[in-house]
This record gives C-alpha cells, structure tokens and sequence, in this order.
C-alpha cells in the first residue's frame, strides 16, 4: 500500500510538473506574439515622411529545430504590406536558404527604396520557415512583425539593428529565438551631386550588361556580365620586371615561366583539367593553343596591338552541356611566385571578328602568391554564359592541388524539377520589318524547350504569312534537370521532318535519346540544330519556388529574313512533382 501511494504522488508531481510548463510556454509565446503584435500598430496621428528606406535581414537566433538532425535549414520571407489586415504584400523579399544552422546568417538586403513614401505602407511582417525541398512543403518557424512607422522613426540614415522575437502563426507552443533586421531611413532626397552619380553608375551598368554586344567592355575584380558570343579565346599576358615577352620575343629580361590551366566542372563535380602538357578537351571544345597540341597559331586581335603570352581557344555551343562552370588559373613556375611580374592581364577575343570585347588588369602589386584564378565563366542555361573577372589565390597546376581554393568557388547543384511547358501563343509582329509583303511561303514551326541536358519539342504547326505567324501548340513539353534558367526555342521543323521520315523520331516529336553525343553528352549546338533553321529564342528564369505561372517574353530573332520583327511567345510553367 505505501508503494502504491508513492507511486500515485509521483505521477500527479510529474503531471504538475508538465502542467507548469506548458503554461510557462503558452505564457512565453503570448508574450512573444503580444510584442510583435505591438510593433505592428501605426500610430495614426505620426507624421509621414518620405526618403530612401533600405532594410537588410541580418541573422537568426537561437531558431527552433524542425529536422531530425536537431538542426534546420532556415530562410525569411518578408512582406512590406500596404494594411496591416491584408494577407496581400506590396513587395515581397527571400533570404536564402541557409543549411544545418539554428544562427544563421543572412545579411541579405531585402528592401532598397530610394524614393520611399511611409504614408502608403503599413507594416513588414516576417515569417521563418525550414526549406525541406521542392517536394515538401516548407516547417514554420516563427513570425515577427514591426510597423513601418518605428522602422523611419530615425531620419537621418543612420542603420539601426532590431532584435524582433518570433512568435506563433496558430498554435505552436515550440517557437524559440528571434530575427535581428538593419534599417535605415533618409528622410528627403538624396543631393544632387549623389543622384547623377546613381544614375550614371546605372548607366555604365547597363553598357556593360552583355559582353561582346558592343565595344571592350573593362571589368572589376568579381564583376560579372553575360557573355554573348559563343566562340571566344581566353588571352592572358604579363611583363617581367625589365621587360616582356609577347609574340614579338623577348625583350631585356624574360619574365618567370607560368601556365594556365582550365579547370572544367559540373557543379561541384570535377571533370577534367585542360593545360600544357594536356592541351586538348575530351569533346574537342576547349584547346590550349601554346601547349603540345601542334597548334601555334594565336588570335590577334583587330584593335589591339598587344600580344599575349598564352591563349585559349573555348567553343561553348560545342561544349557538353553536362559542362557548366569553367575556370582558368594561372600558376608561375617552380620558384617564382606574381611579385616578379607586372602588368598581367586577362582579356576576352571574338574568335569570328578578333575583336577584343572584354579586359580584366590583375594586381599582382606585392603579392608573392604562387598561382590565381582569374575567372569564372558559368552556364546559367543550355545556351547561356556569364563571365565573372577573379583574383583568388591559389597553388598548384591542377585541380587536386588546388582544390581547397577552388572548392568556395564552385556553384552547388540546384534540385532536380521536371517542368511542364505549355507555349500558348506564338506571335510575330511585323510592322518593322522590310519587305513583310514578300513573305509569301508557309512554315512549319515547331517550339522547344531545353534545361540542363535535356530537351523536348511540340508538334509541328503549319502556320502562313497572312496570319502574322501567329499560332499556338495544344500538347505542352516536359523536360527535367538541374538548372536555374530555361531556353526556348522556335524553329522551323524541315530537319525534324528528316529525322522522322528516317526513323529517327517517334510520331513528330524529336527524340533526343535517337540523336547522336559525344562522350559527355549533348552539346547545345547538337540540341538546338536539330530543329532546322531557327527563328528565336530566349532565356527564362526558374524561380526556387515550385512554378505554376504564365509568362510572356520577348525573343531574340536569329533568322535574318525577320530582321526588324518584334517576337513574343507566352509559356505557362508549371512543376509536376509538386
């Protein structure tokens, strides 16, 4: 009997016990969500003033834990919301996802509004949420609030950080830690010394959008821009203390001896390296044209009278598309190291015109490094490239001598999606264009889709001048892979046409897996040329969030018989696997 009493009194201390402290808990979590709530109302009679707001969503804090390792994988949304009682946001920000952590940092600048009126909004609410992929739905972590009103309550643009705590969204009992924003608000206009400096910066960031467009364009250390032509050679020089050594000899003093290496990935993925004694890619694509490959012969370029000391030869549209990021280091040889030379540089030559169209100047002033990674060329899809200038230090001639530099520098693989593509309408607007009353002949159009390494395309469609090309495709495509933009693609289909009277195709479909590759895989100008003779094109970002969403975009026309015709396609995306 006494044992059994015993027993009785500590099963009802441990039911008090959990009673407390889930009142303790509920009492936290209302007070959390009270002091939120709290920031969130305006007061009505405050003064409005207008200015430059910026925002910036700088850390996490103790987060609470929503995956089975006892960690998360945590990001913010956040919505400038015109009422406070609408669901609906002005304009809405996304940190990015930070892996593993419960302090996460983000510093991500959410909000730069240069012209900011806090008369026509309300409040910023902030939510945390656990990112578990695309095909789960996102774990809430806790949300915040403050009003616009006490984020311009200081005027002068002095940043502030605020610590806001996370409260619950309905029930949760769990939600710990707190947010921590900057923000800085400016009340009036900016001087006007300051504002033609602005707009002349926008400017010369527009100039210098795409690469080989117009002109040489000169890049800063980790500047980047698109890279338009798709036949281009690398071309590296430097100077020795006392002199040079070009193609025109050498002069007083021979520099140190250095080499460049191309390093070539999928991601993170190692694939191969490209360098002197190995101066040939497997696919034939990139050629180092001062190593043994029996190729001497250097680009000169048609505006420039300087000579470099190595070149590379790089064919992106015959390149793999398995291939999307492309660096080129360059390592002095054994005892020398940068400070013995001056004056290095990195340019980029249009293979077709020899034309110099971008220029990189690397400091090597004082810097007894032993090799630098000068640039970064990266496939943001099938046809497209960027090219970012570098100055990170590095040793070693290939990459598992260099792989702790290099590893940073790499670009994670995004998640595999497959994606429906629906091309609704397909139109052709023609008032610009020269002798539009000669076209005469009907078409067979076909629409294609590509990301990463696979492509799909619809049904061919008969289409005549008289209806200005104008036409749609019932049956959407499906393509999948790992990518962050998309190409599309009309064309006529008279080479599809061939391929399926051969057998290569089923029904009047193209059959990617019927076509011939090289040992890595499609190459774009393989993918593409299947097509026949192609009209335009475009690229279009995939947003990280599943997609289900019509857009209309407007295409670059490649055949020259619509010279001055303005074409415009409307897709609707949508993710299957969501």
């Amino acid at each position: 009997e006494e044992e059994e009493a015993e027993r009785k009194r500590q099963e009802e201390e441990e039911a008090e016990r959990k009673r407390r402290e889930e009142e303790e808990a509920a009492a936290a979590a209302a007070a959390a969500a009270a002091a939120a709530s709290s920031r969130s109302l305006p007061t009505e009679d405050a003064p409005k003033k207008k200015g430059h707001f910026r925002l910036t969503i700088v850390r996490g804090k103790d987060l609470v834990s929503r995956d089975s390792d006892g960690l998360s994988d945590p990001y913010v949304t956040a919505h400038l919301r015109r009422d406070a009682s609408s669901s609906k946001s002005a304009k809405k920000a996304k940190t990015p996802v930070i892996s593993d952590s419960l302090n996460p940092e983000w510093e991500y600048e959410a909000y730069d509004l240069p012209k900011f009126d806090p008369a026509g909004y309300s409040t910023v609410d902030f939510e945390v949420s656990d990112y578990d992929g695309l095909l789960s739905r996102a774990d809430f972590m806790g949300k915040a609030c403050i009003s616009v009103e006490e984020l311009t309550a200081v005027s002068d643009g002095t940043p502030r950080e605020i610590d806001l705590p996370l409260g619950a969204k309905k029930k949760e009992k769990d939600i710990t830690g707190f947010i921590t924003i900057r923000v800085s608000f400016e009340e009036g206009k900016k001087p006007e010394g300051e504002r033609k400096k602005k707009k002349k910066s926008k400017k010369a960031e527009a100039e210098r959008k795409v690469i080989g467009s117009e002109g040489t364009v000169s890049l800063a250390r980790n500047e980047s821009a698109a890279l338009a032509p798709k036949d281009i050679v690398i071309g590296l020089g430097w100077e020795g203390e006392s002199g040079s050594l070009g193609l025109g000899g050498l002069t007083e003093e021979k520099p140190p001896a250095m080499d460049a290496t191309v390093l070539v990935f999928r991601h993170t993925t190692h694939i191969d390296d490209v360098y002197f004694h190995k101066p040939n890619f497997r696919d034939g694509a990139i050629l180092h044209k001062g190593g043994y490959s029996g190729y001497t012969k250097y680009v000169m370029a048609a505006d420039s009278d300087r000579s470099d000391v190595e070149q590379i030869e790089l064919h992106l549209n015959k390149l793999s598309t398995r291939v999307n990021t492309i660096l080129v280091a360059v390592t002095p040889g054994q005892g020398a190291d940068f400070s013995q030379v001056k004056n290095a540089y990195i340019r980029i030559i249009d293979f077709s015109s020899h034309r110099e169209i971008t220029n990189f100047k690397i400091d090597t002033a004082a810097a007894k490094q032993h090799g630098f990674i000068v640039c970064k060329l990266f496939r943001t899809s099938p046809s497209s490239w960027h090219f970012t200038a570098m100055e990170e230090p590095c040793e070693g001639r290939v990459y598992k001598h260099m792989q702790a530099h290099v590893d940073p520098l790499l670009t994670t693989e995004p998640p595999e999606r497959r994606l429906s593509v629906a091309f609704e309408r397909f139109e052709v607007d023609t008032a610009g264009m020269a002798g539009a009353d000669k076209l005469k002949s009907k078409m067979h159009l076909c629409a294609v889709a590509m990301v990463d390494q696979h492509v799909d395309s619809t049904e061919n469609v008969k289409v005549a001048p008289k209806k200005d090309f104008s036409c749609s495709w019932p049956e959407p495509v499906v393509v999948s892979g790992h990518a962050i933009e998309m190409d599309l693609l009309i064309g006529s289909s008279s080479t599809a046409s061939r391929l399926i009277e051969a057998g290569m195709g089923l029904g009047s479909r193209l059959s990617m897996d019927k076509l011939g590759v090289n040992a890595l895989g499609h190459s774009i100008e393989a993918m593409a040329g299947q097509v026949g003779s192609r009209v335009c094109k475009a690229t279009v970002p995939l947003d990280e969030a599943p997609m289900d969403a019509t857009r209309t975009v407007e295409m670059e026309v490649l055949d020259q018989k619509f010279a001055g015709c303005v074409m415009r396609c409307t897709v609707h995306i949508k993710d299957l696997d969501f």
